[in-house]
């Protein structure tokens, strides 16, 4: 219990803040730098403080207020690997991540004819590689591979198993001999703080016309990735994308969309232009539409699984004389309470 409800987390400050400090705390969305948010969650599904709103102008869902770089960065070295696989010694997991990802990349885009001139796409380059396993299928097939992480021991277990050319750091701190025909951002550009910025190095890396692979967790895709949203929220996702906000993105950044899918798998070539300025189409809506019937469905079928338990034991007489002890009615009041909610918004 809190000392009192002042000490909520509610934003409002207690001193008076000057316009400097009032917009180093209100944080600047990513695409359309406006500051107007509806806040979606407080905790992800860890269960710890990860504040995530939707901008009203563009629909982009992200963090904020987000973590510093150095934070972000300190997460990932020493807790990172700890929490979301659940070993202290994150090696053994090396060998069971990415090793059939590879080929699913190579293949969808052979499928789009990314590899119609074979000879002007010769050179991969994936960040946030890992132990570099996406790497291993385009090496099989005759490409040059390089790749970057922040992991050490991830480098380190990549080079010695399969030697692989692999670096340890982040992209601006690579040295290019030459320019890479494709960059690989398999489940990483979600985890990066400033995309802008990124996004400005990828396209100053890249040689003219070359390729983008973009893959992050969809955010339209949570019913057949995650179930639903709370599940699908983790810490060290920074952003969360539909389609439409990762090509209005791309696009500012002088990236233009050969295909994609709302899994989200993308492919997008770079072009000369930049156009920071360009004319934002709001998914706002929609995609809080969207969010509100995952919601009311999830609801929807947590009742009929309920239904179906009480059911099977009152046939069983198992919990016949103890209806009382388990506050049925509240249980489904509750749960109908959410219900119409969700219903009223939708």
């Amino acid at each position: 219990m809190l000392l009192n409800d002042k000490y909520k987390n509610d934003g409002i400050s207690l001193i008076k803040l000057n316009n400097l400090q009032r917009k180093i705390k209100k944080q600047t969305c990513t695409i359309c730098k406006n500051t107007n948010f509806q806040k979606l969650a407080e905790k992800d599904r860890y269960g710890l403080y990860n504040p995530v709103v939707i901008c009203k102008y563009c629909g982009l869902i992200q963090t904020n207020p987000r973590m510093t770089q150095d934070s972000y960065i300190e997460f990932y070295n020493n807790e990172f690997q700890k929490l979301y696989v659940g070993t202290k010694n994150p090696k053994k997991m090396f060998p069971l991540h990415g090793s059939k990802n590879g080929v699913k990349i190579y293949n969808y885009l052979l499928k789009h004819k990314v590899f119609k001139e074979s000879n002007k796409f010769n050179y991969v380059f994936e960040v946030g590689c890992g132990a570099g396993l996406n790497l291993l299928f385009f090496r099989k097939k005759g490409f040059k591979v390089q790749g970057i992480d922040i992991s050490k021991e991830a480098i380190e277990f990549g080079r010695n198993k399969f030697k692989l050319d692999l670096y340890h750091g982040v992209l601006k701190d690579m040295k290019f001999d030459a320019k890479p025909n494709i960059i690989i951002y398999s489940h990483v550009l979600e985890h990066i703080l400033d995309l802008n910025k990124e996004l400005s190095l990828i396209h100053d890396i890249l040689s003219d016309g070359g390729i983008l692979y973009i893959e992050v967790p969809g955010i339209k895709d949570i019913l057949k990735s995650h179930l639903y949203f709370l599940k699908y929220l983790q810490i060290a996702h920074v952003y969360h994308f539909t389609l439409n906000t990762l090509n209005t993105l791309l696009n500012k950044n002088g990236f233009e969309l050969v295909f994609g899918d709302e899994s989200i798998r993308s492919v997008f070539k770079k072009i000369n232009n930049r156009n920071p300025e360009i004319k934002i189409k709001n998914d706002y809506e929609e995609v809080l539409e969207f969010l509100y019937k995952l919601e009311y469905r999830i609801l929807l079928y947590y009742m009929i699984y309920m239904l179906r338990k009480i059911k099977d034991n009152l046939k069983d007489f198992k919990i016949k004389d103890n209806l009382k002890d388990f506050k049925i009615r509240e249980i489904f009041s509750i749960i109908m309470k959410d219900i119409n909610h969700y219903k009223k918004r939708i």
